[in-house]
């Protein structure tokens, strides 16, 4: 009912803001510096920092994911309604593979729009959303 739609509501934006903000962010930093290495075609440098992106983005993925698993609790803490907090908390936790999955494809995509491949961008976001 209401309540469940709320819940859903509740953590899919709080996980939207939170991950999508920080995901993006580190995102941004990989572009420049992939298309640098790219451009002066440094491919194994360019490797390089896809492998430290995969690694950066995995390593903040680890307190977002215990964002999500503590997320009830989270916001019982912050006044929100009992019942509400339960079921947004076990909404949050079934958001977690997607969230690996959203670490990946950020750190990912810079790489592929530097080496032209754009199309697989698409299902690949279908996937994790």
């Amino acid at each position: 009912g209401k309540q469940a739609l709320a819940a859903g509501a509740l953590a899919q934006s709080a996980t939207n803001t939170v991950a999508l903000s920080v995901f993006v962010g580190l995102s941004s930093a990989s572009v420049t510096l992939v298309s640098q290495a790219v451009g002066a075609r440094e491919e194994r440098r360019a490797a390089l920092w896809l492998h430290h992106a995969v690694v950066v983005h995995c390593l903040a993925a680890v307190p977002l994911t215990l964002l999500l698993l503590f997320f009830g609790p989270l916001m019982r803490a912050v006044g929100e309604d009992g019942e509400l907090s339960a079921l947004a908390g076990k909404y949050a936790q079934l958001l977690l593979p997607g969230l690996w999955g959203w670490a990946l494809l950020w750190a990912l995509q810079p790489w592929l729009q530097c080496h032209g491949v754009v199309r697989v961008q698409t299902p690949t976001a279908g996937l994790t959303a």
